[in-house]
């Protein structure tokens, strides 16, 4: 365990308090915690010396001295490896550190495979924003109940990412407030959790270590593997109602043709670069009065799997509206596993694709903008 790689991005913090770890030991037990209101680690810590100590010290002292993986032993005067130490802060009151959170309503949600959990984070991410925006759902990861497994969805407005896997488990004696957002029969609630605290746990945990989750009045999300806990506050925003989405594209039917997505991948990237330079965005359909128009094969030798090409519409200004994102299908194409396609040619329905992966299944969907 790297304590300073743990502790590292906690550093950047312009209050002084938040800038800080605390340190609280007791009969040679004890943790060292850090914050910033949002997203906080702890970090056990246990000492042959029975050393009762609670203090603070700045996160960049930990961060540029502890450099390796060594043992960290707490002293009176601070904490160290062996070879530095981390000296203690001054001019801050202990008693500021922000320590308080919820422990009502306990909802354990089972991780059984961390392995392909980290593996749909990976995968999912790319489908949220960044950066915060209206919709604070776009900006998080939804896991909610599925029929017969869990489901993990993630969604920048324009694109949406579903994954189905039992390598995660949702309760289903959990309170009525961790399933009071109804979404449909099948679907009886869940949880955000934000995507900048979901991209870290692959950075904090082993993959091949079991990893426990604990949601408390739907307030915190607390992560824990026995060593390091990290507790994350969940956002509350209304829950979207994928599903009509999903049913929209028609991911329920079986009028899918399978791809061989390195060769549109390919073909799709050179397409891309071709026209990024008029900063023209490409469409996908069928239609034969586009501009241009590029073929692409299925696997199956002589079935046609997509065409896509850029139409121009009559009365627009500048830049040609559009039916599908380009850019969006690329980032599709790119999740490993992606295999069938479905779409309308008209270009108004939303397109479709589906795949699988070790451990769970997925349906992308890329949504119609410009009509």
């Amino acid at each position: 365990m790297n304590i300073s790689k743990l502790v590292a991005p906690y550093g950047k913090s312009t209050m002084p308090i938040l800038a800080h770890a605390l340190v609280n030991m007791r009969q040679g037990r004890g943790t060292l915690t850090v914050t910033d209101i949002g997203t906080r680690i702890t970090v056990r810590l246990e000492q042959s010396d029975k050393i009762d100590a609670k203090f603070l010290i700045p996160v960049k002292e930990i961060s540029g001295k502890l450099k390796g993986t060594k043992k960290v032993m707490v002293t009176v005067t601070g904490i160290t490896d062996g070879q530095n130490t981390c000296d203690l802060a001054k001019d801050l009151e202990i008693n500021d550190f922000p320590l308080k959170r919820t422990m009502e309503e306990p909802v354990e949600v089972q991780i059984k495979d961390t392995s392909v959990f980290f593996d749909i984070i990976k995968q999912a991410l790319p489908f949220c924003h960044k950066r915060k925006i209206v919709s604070e759902y776009a900006n998080c990861l939804f896991i909610t109940y599925g029929e017969g497994d869990t489901e993990i969805v993630a969604s920048n407005i324009q694109n949406l990412i579903r994954f189905r896997t039992e390598a995660m488990e949702l309760p289903e004696n959990a309170p009525f407030r961790f399933r009071r957002y109804k979404i449909n029969k099948n679907h009886l609630g869940g949880f955000l959790i934000p995507a900048a605290a979901a991209e870290r746990l692959p950075q904090i945990y082993d993959r091949k270590k079991p990893l426990k989750c604990v949601v408390y009045n739907q307030e915190y999300a607390v992560f824990d593997d026995g060593t390091v806990e990290f507790t994350v506050r969940l956002p509350k925003p209304d829950m979207p109602a994928y599903e009509d989405v999903l049913q929209r594209a028609g991911c329920f039917g079986d009028e899918y043709l399978i791809i061989d997505p390195e060769a549109v991948l390919k073909d799709l990237s050179r397409f891309l670069e071709e026209h990024r330079k008029d900063k023209v965005t490409t469409v996908l359909y069928d239609r034969s009065d586009t501009m241009t128009v590029r073929h692409v094969l299925a696997m199956e030798e002589g079935v046609p799997a997509l065409n896509y090409g850029i139409k121009r519409i009559p009365g627009t200004r500048n830049m040609d509206r559009i039916a599908l994102i380009g850019f969006d299908l690329e980032r599709a194409l790119k999740v490993p596993g992606t295999d069938h396609i479905r779409w309308d040619s008209v270009g108004l329905v939303p397109i479709a694709l589906k795949g699988s992966g070790e451990g769970y299944t997925f349906d992308i969907i890329i949504m119609p903008v410009g009509f």
